[in-house]
């Protein structure tokens, strides 16, 4: 740049004289020519150079990107290996606590079929026997032999005590030949009949609720032994009607017309939870 400077100022000085004014204008705009070629010259050279410079930064930049991108990729990488891994654990762990639910599930939906199906054969023959019993007084009137009273109780699945067989026979055959003498009237007749039911009755109540009295017990033991495979509100009734069967298994107490009431009523209430939870599958959640 000084050396063209120099240059146009001595062209300059020569431009001054008339004969070589020509030739230094030709040689002045000449160097101006090669000035501008210099810039230019100089200006593209700065301009790969910082090209250049740029293009270094770039690469490198470029590199330290990459080799922090593939750090962060080893990162993740081995991060989610191990995710992968604590996810594959914790499925195992859930199928095999899921599995463990179901199997028990299994055993407790059995158990609980088995005992509610047991409880409800011993209660449904028990209910039978009760009600049975506890009426049996009341019915007698109707009979005038013993063998029609041995069909009423073969009919709901009883058997008159062995104890008193011989003793009604006996009875029945006064009351027989009673009837066939002419000389006892129909009055006394029926009346001598309603002694002897009354009689065989009141035994035969005795005997039928002492052997009762054991069976409610068995079946009161299997409800309590089995008591945590049934619902709050069912175990709850189930408990009040054995209740009260132990209670008015007592020829003392009067099985009155209330008290027969609330028995049948609370017997088909049980026998219809029973039947709801095991059609459903009531069982309790977690």
């Amino acid at each position: 740049m000084i050396f063209t400077e120099i240059l146009i100022k001595i062209v300059s000085y020569l431009a001054n004289s008339a004969v070589n004014g020509i030739f230094a204008g030709l040689f002045l705009l000449l160097l101006q020519t090669i000035s501008k070629q210099g810039i230019a010259y100089q200006f593209t050279k700065k301009s790969q150079k910082l090209k250049y410079e740029y293009d270094q930064k770039l690469k490198n930049f470029n590199h330290k990107y990459d080799e922090k991108l593939k750090d962060l990729n080893y990162e993740y990488d081995k991060k989610l290996v191990y995710f992968n891994e604590q996810i594959a654990i914790q499925a195992d762990y859930r199928k095999l606590d899921f599995d463990r639910r179901i199997h028990d599930f299994s055993i407790y939906s059995s158990k609980r079929y088995e005992a509610y199906s047991e409880f409800f054969k011993q209660l449904y023959k028990l209910q039978s026997d009760f009600w049975v019993i506890r009426i049996f007084n009341g019915v007698l009137s109707n009979f005038y032999s013993l063998e029609e009273i041995e069909k009423f109780l073969r009919k709901n699945t009883l058997a008159f005590p062995e104890q008193l067989v011989d003793e009604a026979r006996e009875l029945f055959e006064r009351y027989e030949r009673a009837n066939e003498n002419v000389n006892v009237s129909e009055k006394d007749c029926d009346e001598l009949r309603k002694s002897i039911l009354s009689l065989i009755g009141h035994k035969a109540e005795l005997l039928f609720i002492e052997d009762l009295r054991p069976k409610i017990i068995d079946t009161l033991d299997y409800f309590g032994g089995n008591f945590l495979y049934f619902s709050d509100e069912l175990g709850e009734k189930a408990r009040d009607l054995l209740k009260f069967m132990i209670e008015f298994a007592d020829a003392e107490i009067e099985f009155d017309e209330k008290a027969e009431m609330f028995f049948r009523e609370s017997f088909n209430e049980v026998k219809d939870m029973l039947k709801k939870e095991l059609s459903r599958g009531d069982y309790p959640s977690n």
